[in-house]
């Protein structure tokens, strides 16, 4: 039988799935409610429900499970942190990923012991476009995931690199920047705060800016010009640090990216820099090549 990966991609609403060949091409996706604001139980009860229903539906012989988690998250041993985020609250500090093994085990899903692993979503992102969207393995290729927060990956060599100056893990979400730090403004928050700042009415999103914007609506696309002068502030002094050959975007904003990636696209002509519709398959690709270090 050929075997088989399950992978999610975790948001605070929606649980993006696919089942993986050994050779990370989707199987089957499908999406699924995170049920994030239940009790713990039933948060557990959901995961399982999910797998189960993946590997029932994939006919392969699964052998190992993975799940990328934004943070603050103990990925090694499966904890979560978050707290006061509006999802996943009951879940604090709880042994998450052995409470996941315990139900699959009494249910008696698969015949043996599988993996289950965590990981950043974007550090994971970072490794999906390194071994799945790249010419060559050796690019450096710096991912910048942005949505409810801002996540980031420095790739080297398919690698996270660890040049002097790049903040430790690669995540710059928590630098020092203007009156706080990059996730206040490179995020949904911070297009929201553009969007105060104007006092426009009638935008109460993201997606509802995008859907404005793709009507031609003029100060919707001030707001995501505004958005990306700040975004290209906001990475610069890591663009001249780190020297990419590109830069990828991925997340639920970088659908807009057409809207605001001009700025930076004029200041860094010499950089091929894109922003992807669909990144959460890169994502749950990137796990892929976590999970193969366990086969």
């Amino acid at each position: 039988m050929e075997q088989g990966y399950i992978v999610m991609d975790v948001g605070g609403t929606n649980i993006k799935t696919a089942v993986l060949n050994y050779d990370g091409i989707p199987v089957f996706r499908d999406t699924f409610d995170t049920q994030a604001n239940e009790s713990a139980g039933n948060i557990v009860n959901n995961f399982v429900s999910i797998i189960q229903r993946l590997n029932k539906k994939s006919k392969l012989d699964i052998i190992g499970i993975g799940m990328a988690f934004p943070g603050p998250f103990d990925y090694e041993n499966g904890i979560s942190y978050m707290q006061n985020l509006g999802k996943f609250d009951q879940l604090y500090k709880l042994p998450f990923k052995k409470l996941l093994q315990e139900v699959i085990q009494k249910e008696g899903e698969f015949k043996k012991n599988i993996p289950i692993i965590f990981g950043n979503d974007a550090t994971l992102f970072g490794y999906g476009v390194a071994h799945f969207d790249s010419v060559q393995l050796g690019e450096k290729i710096l991912c910048i995931t942005l949505g409810t927060g801002c996540g980031s990956a420095f790739m080297e060599n398919g690698k996270i690199s660890n040049e002097n100056g790049i903040p430790k893990n690669g995540w710059i979400y928590n630098v020092p920047f203007k009156d706080g730090v990059i996730d206040d403004y490179l995020s949904a928050r911070g297009l929201m705060r553009i969007v105060d700042e104007m006092k426009l009415k009638g935008y109460l999103d993201g997606s509802e800016l995008f859907q404005a914007s793709k009507a031609g609506d003029r100060k919707a696309l001030e707001v995501f010009d505004k958005f990306g002068e700040i975004v290209n502030s906001a990475i610069t002094p890591f663009i001249t640090l780190f020297q990419p050959e590109r830069i990828v975007f991925g997340g639920q904003i970088a659908k807009s990216g057409k809207y605001f990636l001009e700025s930076l696209q004029k200041e860094n002509r010499n950089i091929d820099i894109e922003s992807l519709v669909d990144s959460s398959l890169y994502t749950m690709q990137g796990l892929l090549i976590e999970l193969k270090k366990y086969s």
